[in-house]
């Protein structure tokens, strides 16, 4: 008989076995709580590109050990987006693998720069305290344009600690003139006003790194232009479509969104399109396709498609499901399931399209 792993037991296999196998990487952020942070996303990290294979033999070694099954929900162009799970067992893990970290073609921090001065904590590969820093500062920064809270005690601490090596290193990123900015409203308390800074850091550190990475960059950048193109037409995300009475949706919804959370962490879900309504000036399929971009699962209600069924031909998405909800049972292409049993349903579909992007990638 297999033995069967909890998320914190999965989660402690796959790094310590990595370590074990002398296979490099580092958790780049929100490492603290492990292993039982995952429960509610996911895990960032590096490895060396050229270590892919190893890192791929070894969740397969996991997944064949445990019974699990191993897929890849994305392919971006400096890493890919793992998943390791099992439905029957409620057991899912997504890593976020990177192979540097890098902003729209450009890399900021390469994979040995991180690796060379991670450090060891409680059994994990995480950054040093100054690539830490830049990294939980850096990131939410510059693609949303603010500093995140909860990463400000990371960012201060290392200031305060050692504030000579977080200009240093962030200087080399975007300069000496911002990263003193930065360490200016620090050393003053005005942590968040460092998001005021937000669009000359961006300047900064794209055109720096171009610079420095010559013919390197522009191959890069050409990979990101692609992943773009394709992303806005090989969308991420599976449709829900919910064919029923408001009270019936409802029902079905709240269960499905809790037992999302629950066993299905880092499957990101948006179901504004259920309550959503026709107040906005963009076409229905636009708005869709939109949030079918970021969103593994996108949920809207038959009525905000303006006839459901006969409205998805419009849409010409590959990626979708019919659900109608009637009371206490569900109907997916003319089968009937109760609300657990139509929300497995639903999974199995996603997660075997996981299992097959793996397999067309690594098994050809």
């Amino acid at each position: 008989m297999k033995n069967i792993l909890s998320k914190a037991a999965l989660v402690q296999e796959i790094f310590y076995g990595a370590s074990n196998n002398g296979i490099p990487y580092c958790i780049l952020r929100n490492y603290v709580d492990l292993p039982n942070s995952t429960l509610g996303g996911d895990i960032d990290l590096l490895i060396k590109s050229d270590k892919k294979i190893n890192w791929v033999s070894h969740l397969e070694s996991i997944a064949s050990l445990h019974e699990f099954d191993l897929g890849i929900i994305q392919k971006h162009y400096h890493g890919v987006r793992y998943c390791i799970f099992s439905i029957r067992k409620s057991i899912f893990i997504k890593l976020d693998v990177h192979y540097g970290e890098c902003w729209r073609g450009v890399t900021y921090l390469n994979a040995d720069q991180i690796l060379e001065s991670s450090i060891n904590y409680k059994g994990y590969n995480v950054p040093s305290n100054e690539n830490e820093a830049v990294l939980c500062l850096l990131e939410p920064l510059i693609t949303g344009g603010k500093v995140k809270s909860r990463y400000e005690d990371i960012v201060i601490k290392s200031v305060k600690s050692n504030k000579d090596n977080f200009i240093t290193t962030l200087s080399s990123i975007v300069g000496l003139s911002a990263s003193k900015s930065i360490a200016h409203y620090i050393d003053n308390g005005k942590y968040m006003e460092i998001s005021t800074l937000s669009n000359k850091v961006r300047w900064n550190l794209w055109f720096r790194m171009f610079f420095k990475s010559y013919g390197g960059a522009l191959l890069s950048i050409y990979k990101y232009l692609i992943y773009e193109f394709q992303r806005r037409n090989s969308l991420l995300g599976y449709l829900l479509i919910l064919d029923g009475t408001d009270e019936d949706i409802k029902r079905f919804l709240k269960l499905f969104l809790q037992k999302s959370k629950l066993d299905f962490p880092g499957i990101a879900v948006n179901s504004e399109g259920v309550n959503m309504q026709h107040n906005f000036t963009s076409p229905v399929d636009s708005v869709l396709k939109y949030f079918l971009q970021s969103y593994n699962i996108v949920i809207c209600s038959s009525s905000f498609m303006e006839g459901g069924a006969t409205y998805k031909n419009k849409l010409n998405l590959k990626k979708q499901i019919i659900l109608t909800v009637v009371q206490d049972r569900v109907v997916i292409k003319q089968k009937e399931y109760a609300f657990d049993g139509a929300i497995q349903r639903v999974y199995l579909e996603i997660m075997n399209s996981y299992i097959k992007k793996y397999k067309t990638l690594f098994k050809e």
